[in-house]
């Protein structure tokens, strides 16, 4: 039997019109009852900052960074995380009620870091791209 505490805790204000913030913070920590030792699965502490900019109805893009901490207190299969941050931006464009398209850049920069905590994880994908068109009918 294992136990996890933590906290999460976000944030919005506004920064003027059409401008807003959102901040977010996730601490976790997980024990095995039996042992104490480190609980398996248990992310990475970090924290996130999103800027979201809406200039008009139809047009939105958010600019979000995230910050995610080292863990060295890893599960029985796990192995030890480095801190790594990534950057990921996103716009859309609103054509009508029916239609809208949106594209997102995930790891903007390209940053290299693990995908997974387990000893036989491959890396994270890096940079990506995603182009979506949304219709209603």
């Amino acid at each position: 039997m294992e136990e996890l505490k933590g906290a999460e805790l976000e944030a919005t204000t506004d920064l003027g019109p059409g401008l807003s913030a959102r901040l977010g913070a996730m601490w976790i920590e997980g024990r095995i009852l039996d042992d104490g030792s480190p609980a398996g699965d248990v992310p990475q502490n970090n924290v996130s900052l999103s800027i979201d900019w809406r200039p008009t109805p139809e047009v939105w893009a958010r600019l979000r960074g995230a910050a995610f901490a080292r863990k060295e207190d890893f599960g029985p299969s796990e192995k030890v995380r480095p801190g790594y941050g990534v950057v990921d931006l996103s716009a859309g464009y609103r054509f009508s009620g029916l239609l809208e398209a949106r594209l997102l850049v995930r790891n903007l920069f390209d940053k290299e870091y693990s995908g997974t905590a387990d000893v036989l994880g491959m890396p994270a994908p890096g940079r990506s791209a995603t182009l979506i068109l949304t219709g209603r009918f």
